[in-house]
């Protein structure tokens, strides 16, 4: 959870309800409409679910703004980071090279941001990767 609230600081996110509990997966999902919603997915199964692990962010349209977090890479068991622009998210910046410590990630879905710079070389570690836009 401190991973999740440093990357909603990091982004601006008003939106999410974090919980206290080092363990909680919930107050993260909300659609304000169909084209703009969070979803966060936890797999809470492991150590006799007391542990939940990130497997899923999608955010978009919220008008979250800033760089993308490095913290993201912190979220060893994410797949799907999808942090779609087209009706509002305005993350500036580059693609930090952190990003490579997911080798779970499968999906990395960054469209219509205001992003610059190279796609880091790093990149090229996360050879679960299938979609990248």
């Amino acid at each position: 959870m401190k991973t999740l609230r440093i990357i909603s600081s990091k982004l601006n996110n008003t939106h999410w309800k974090l919980g206290q509990s080092p363990t909680s997966c919930t107050g993260f999902n909300y659609t304000i409409e169909e084209k703009k919603y969070s979803n966060v997915t936890c797999n809470c199964t492991f150590n006799a679910s007391t542990i939940c692990h990130v497997e899923s962010i999608e955010l978009k349209g919220l008008d979250l703004n800033g760089t993308l977090p490095k913290e993201f890479g912190d979220l060893r068991h994410l797949r799907v980071l999808h942090l779609h622009s087209l009706f509002g998210n305005r993350i500036f910046g580059s693609i930090p090279d952190e990003i490579n410590n997911i080798s779970t990630l499968e999906e990395l879905v960054l469209e219509s941001n205001q992003l610059g710079g190279h796609l880091p070389s790093s990149l090229e570690k996360l050879t679960n990767l299938r979609r990248l836009v």
